[in-house]
């Protein structure tokens, strides 16, 4: 990498320890660095949420999926289409009970509700399928 690059990176690096310098000393535990102390409205909660599911790469890959790749098509597309009902459905009824409910994570949430075994079974779920997901999945024209 040329010099400018690097110089790029230690900027951007220096800026993200800058800012976190920041924000962090407002916080005083766990809850307000997660959960912004509680003081953020439900409509900015759900509104982030949305975000977080409608990405630049979904923007792109997934039309380029539906129209390219062998098993996308019509199929695909109402997936794509049912993702933001989806996320109207957990904006409208999911946000405001998890944010009246105390703990901060869905996993502190299950342990409260329905026991540490609980919590802990659906952790190791989500992550044997985290680590058994393909890679391959969404991309545009991968070979299968």
């Amino acid at each position: 990498m040329a010099c400018v690059n690097w110089v790029m990176v230690a900027a951007y690096i220096l800026a993200i320890l800058f800012i976190s310098f920041v924000a962090g000393r407002s916080q005083k535990n766990r809850e307000d660095c997660f959960l912004g102390g509680r003081r953020v409205s439900p409509w900015l909660v759900a509104s982030s949420l949305l975000a977080d599911q409608v990405s630049a790469i979904s923007l792109a890959s997934a039309p380029a999926f539906i129209a390219v790749r062998s098993g996308g098509g019509l199929n695909w597309l109402q997936y794509e289409l049912a993702v933001p009902l989806a996320m109207l459905f957990i904006m409208v009824f999911l946000v405001p009970v998890f944010r009246s409910a105390s703990g901060i994570s869905i996993y502190g949430f299950l342990e409260k509700r329905f026991g540490r075994p609980v919590r802990l079974t659906l952790s190791l779920i989500f992550m044997a399928n985290r680590s058994m997901g393909g890679a391959d999945d969404t991309v545009p024209g991968a070979q299968p």
